[in-house]
């Protein structure tokens, strides 16, 4: 599993975690477990953005290094735009 991808999970896990903390915390009208429930789950979902954005960035990076291409380039739109919508200039 790729690391990027672990993290991304342990993220989801971590803010579910938050998520019943802060539920039992409002249950129980426990202002401390709520607070920490609260923090957890801010904390996963920022661990899950930071490690899904670290793993877009390598993807790019290796496309970038002779992966795969993201297809053809695309025709300029200023030189053939007649052409694309059937009208001859």
């Amino acid at each position: 599993m790729l690391n990027s991808t672990k993290q991304e999970l342990e993220g989801k896990l971590r803010e579910t975690k938050g998520s019943a903390k802060q539920e039992l915390g409002e249950a129980t009208n426990d202002p401390q477990l709520e607070s920490e429930g609260r923090t957890e789950k801010v904390a996963g979902i920022v661990q899950k953005k930071v490690r899904g954005a670290a793993g877009m960035r390598r993807s790019i990076f290796k496309r970038s290094r002779g992966g795969p291409s993201l297809g053809p380039a695309r025709p300029s739109t200023v030189s053939n735009r007649g052409e694309r919508f059937g009208a001859k200039l």
